[in-house]
C-alpha cells in the first residue's frame, strides 16, 4: 500500500541521514514497495530495479547470478509483473518477459502461473491475456501444468462460454494431463450454469471413473 511506500522511503532517508549504504536487499525491498503501492508506483520500481542489479554486481562480482540470484532475479520481475497490472499496463508485463529472456533469465511455470492469476483478478481482457501467456510458454518450450489450463478453464467457465472451456480441457488431455478434482469443479459448475444438467451428470460419472473424488461443494 501507499503507505508501505512512504514509510520505506523515509527509512532510506534515515539511513542516507546516518551514513549508512543501501545494499542491494534494501533496493529490491523498494521495488517491492513501489509494486505494492495504491496506486502502483512502477517508474519508480524500474528506478529501483535499476539500482539493485548495479548494486548486486558491486556485490557480487562479474558472475553473481548465483542460483538463490537467479530465483530472486525471477520473483522481482513477478512483484513487478504483479504491479504493471494492477495499473493497468498489460503491455509491460510482456515487455517485462522479453526483457527477462535477454538477461539470461528463464521464467518458471510458476511466473506464468502468478501472471495468469493477476490478469484474470485485475484485467478487462483476462482470458484473452492467459491465452496469449499460455502461447509464449509454448514458444518458450515451458510445459504448461494443469493449473495453468484449469485456470483458463475457470476463466471460460465463469464467463459463459462453456463450449471454449471444454476445447481447453480438451487440450489438456491432449497433451498428457489428466484432469484434477479442480478440472472437474470448474467444468460441472460451468454446465450446470448454462443449464445442461444431463452433460453435468456424466462429467461426475467420468469424474467418479478416473478415481477423482467429488467434494461436498
Amino acid at each position: 500500500e501507499e503507505q508501505g511506500y512512504r514509510q520505506a522511503s523515509r527509512l532510506l532517508g534515515r539511513m542516507a541521514c546516518r551514513g549508512i549504504e543501501p545494499s542491494s536487499v534494501t533496493f529490491m525491498l523498494m521495488v517491492v514497495a513501489c509494486s505494492r503501492a495504491a496506486p502502483p508506483r512502477m517508474e519508480d520500481a524500474k528506478f529501483w530495479f535499476r539500482k539493485w542489479e548495479c548494486r548486486k554486481r558491486r556485490e557480487g562480482g562479474k558472475s553473481i547470478y548465483d542460483k538463490a540470484d537467479i530465483d530472486r532475479h525471477a520473483q522481482i520481475f513477478c512483484v513487478m509483473m504483479h504491479g504493471y497490472i494492477r495499473a493497468g499496463r498489460i503491455k509491460d508485463c510482456f515487455t517485462l518477459l522479453g526483457s527477462m529472456r535477454r538477461r539470461g533469465r528463464r521464467p518458471s511455470g510458476m511466473t506464468f502461473m502468478t501472471l495468469m492469476q493477476t490478469c484474470m483478478w485485475y484485467s478487462t481482457y483476462g482470458i484473452e491475456e492467459c491465452r496469449q501467456l499460455l502461447r509464449i510458454m509454448q514458444q518458450m518450450d515451458i510445459e504448461p501444468e494443469g493449473q495453468h489450463y484449469d485456470l483458463l478453464v475457470h476463466g471460460y467457465g465463469s464467463a459463459g462460454q462453456l463450449p471454449a472451456a471444454l476445447r481447453v480441457a480438451n487440450r489438456m488431455r491432449e497433451a498428457g494431463i489428466s484432469w484434477s478434482n479442480r478440472t472437474y469443479l470448474h467444468l460441472i459448475s460451468a454446465v450446470i450454469a448454462a443449464d445442461q444438467v444431463e452433460l453435468s451428470l456424466r462429467l461426475l460419472a467420468k469424474m467418479r471413473r478416473d478415481g477423482a473424488r467429488p467434494t461436498e461443494r
